[in-house]
């Protein structure tokens, strides 16, 4: 009878642990699934913080990171992903200079020194008398596009899983364009790692052995072994 006892607690016990352990991790799965579908839709969000300072921000997808050749070449696991581009408005400058004139040449000869966000321009034009053809020489330098990048976790409001964000910031005049952001889900969501799906090769040897070493331990405390 004690016997008998002993084992109907130890696989009750063991079974309510077993099948709690199993649905939360599988509501932390489809939890990471619902996450992943609303990241990829279209959920970039630009905020103008300044006059000089604009932000872009975005969800990001949280899913495993596989390794490439780029990996495998530096030698290290990648861990979070970031496709972006910038782009800059085209050059479009107007305005008046002094022209000086060569009384003696009949040459004249405008100098050009101005800045246009973000362009530098300087130019130089001669202007000789006619049949000889104009001369001039330009250089334009951009200001640096400083870049800041964030990666941070959101709060869990409602579900499972935390999200993932990402924050862009750069000068105003550079417009930002995140093509796709992706992360490891352990970063914002720990707990996602610590608990194996149902169909994971580690929950199918993890709860065989929650199983026994929780039905040995209440066969040692109910006295049977």
């Amino acid at each position: 009878m004690k016997l008998t006892l002993g084992i109907v607690v130890s696989a009750l016990l063991v079974w309510g642990v077993a099948t709690a352990y199993g649905w939360k991790a599988d509501a932390l799965a489809a939890g990471l699934e619902v996450d992943r579908m609303e990241a990829l839709q279209d959920t970039t969000r630009v905020r103008v913080l300044t006059d000089s300072l604009r932000i872009v921000e975005r969800r990001v997808v949280q899913t495993e990171q596989e390794r490439d050749a780029l990996d495998d070449q530096l030698g290290i696991q990648t861990t979070a992903k970031i496709a972006a581009e910038v782009r800059v408005d085209s050059l479009r400058a107007s305005g008046q200079s002094v022209t000086v004139v060569d009384l003696e040449t009949d040459t004249r000869t405008v100098h050009i020194d101005t800045y246009t966000e973000p362009y530098r321009i300087e130019a130089e034009i001669i202007v000789p008398p006619t049949p000889h053809p104009a001369r001039w020489s330009f250089g334009v330098t951009m200001d640096p596009i400083l870049l800041s990048v964030r990666l941070s976790c959101g709060t869990k409001d409602y579900g499972t899983i935390i999200p993932a964000l990402v924050q862009v910031s750069a000068p105003r005049w550079a417009r930002i364009g995140l093509d796709s952001v992706e992360q490891e889900p352990g970063i914002c969501n720990p707990t996602f790692f610590e608990l194996p799906t149902t169909t994971s090769l580690a929950a199918r040897i993890a709860r065989p052995t929650l199983l026994i070493g929780g039905a040995l331990l209440v066969l040692k405390f109910a006295g049977v072994l």
